[in-house]
């Protein structure tokens, strides 16, 4: 049975509770901590531009719909960003997937000049301590710890 350290009262791995990072502590790389606040900003600035385009955006009767397109769609980016953001943050394994991809497609998407951004980002989240931090035996990750395995 997974325990609390320093406590003997049952873990439920599929809670999701706020105290769960003190349970069982994970150190948070410093470059995955500046990847999560530059992606919680970028989602800020994303949203703060979209809503000026809108206010801003001189419509005809050709184009009324384009800016609301244009709109929704900052929104749904910064959305993502955001939640990539949190899950950096929070060592979610979901989001270090999602930056992977999300990276990979950017830096292909806009070769070579987006490459030289994305690259990085890539590699640096590809480096074994960096996995080591979000695939670690951690059961929010997943993985089953040793207690799970019965070693």
């Amino acid at each position: 049975m997974l325990t609390a350290s320093g406590n003997d009262t049952p873990i439920d791995p599929r809670d999701d509770s706020e105290n769960r990072e003190q349970q069982f502590p994970v150190s948070r790389p410093v470059g995955v901590a500046i990847l999560a606040v530059m992606s919680v900003l970028t989602a800020s600035l994303m949203f703060g531009f979209g809503v000026y385009w809108v206010l801003t955006f001189e419509t005809s009767v050709m184009n009324r719909e384009l800016p609301w397109m244009g709109f929704l769609m900052t929104v749904g980016f910064s959305a993502m960003y955001l939640a990539c953001g949190i899950g950096l943050w929070r060592l979610r394994s979901w989001a270090w997937w999602l930056v992977v991809v999300i990276s990979v497609i950017i830096g292909f998407r806009g070769f070579p000049m987006t490459t030289v951004f994305a690259a990085p980002i890539v590699i640096y989240l590809l480096l074994p301590g960096t996995r080591r931090a979000f695939f670690a035996a951690n059961p929010w990750n997943g993985q089953p710890t040793a207690e799970q395995k019965g070693d």
